[in-house]
């Protein structure tokens, strides 16, 4: 693991930037002081170009970004949720059996992590998406 500090004001300063180098690309976008350099990058470098693209989209508007840091948190969760069936299932397959005991935590979890995506008002289509139940499992939870 490397570590490395940049001053960005320094940065601005530097006279001979290495336009070619992926790095000053990176540095460019994410300091966005120098136009140019931006659009050079997003020119060369199509990761940016989407990065840039991102940004622009997500910070226009409040409702937008509300919605993309809701989306992220429901990821977040269901990935915590995931790690922690995982947790259960073992638990309970050392009761049950191994497969049937993992199966069940994993369902278990979906489940409670599709509750609470629909308590955010999360989208049954999304909420599916990302928990793979099908979206009449989903609706049905919605009833209780």
């Amino acid at each position: 693991i490397e570590t490395i500090f940049i001053e960005l004001p320094k940065f601005r300063k530097q006279k001979n930037l290495d336009y070619d180098d992926p790095f000053v690309e990176w540095l460019l976008f994410i300091d966005g002081e120098n136009k140019k350099g931006v659009e050079i990058a997003m020119k060369k470098n199509e990761k940016i170009r989407k990065a840039y693209i991102t940004k622009e989209y997500l910070t226009r508007d409040d409702k937008f970004r509300a919605i993309a840091d809701l989306r992220q948190k429901s990821q977040m969760d269901y990935n915590s949720n995931m790690k922690r069936a995982i947790q259960e299932g073992l638990e309970k397959g050392m009761k049950k059996g191994m497969k049937e005991g993992m199966k069940e935590g994993m369902k278990e979890e979906k489940i409670q992590t599709a509750k609470e995506m629909l308590k955010k008002g999360l989208d049954v289509n999304f909420i599916s998406e990302i928990t793979k139940l099908s979206q009449e499992e989903i609706i049905n939870l919605s009833k209780y």
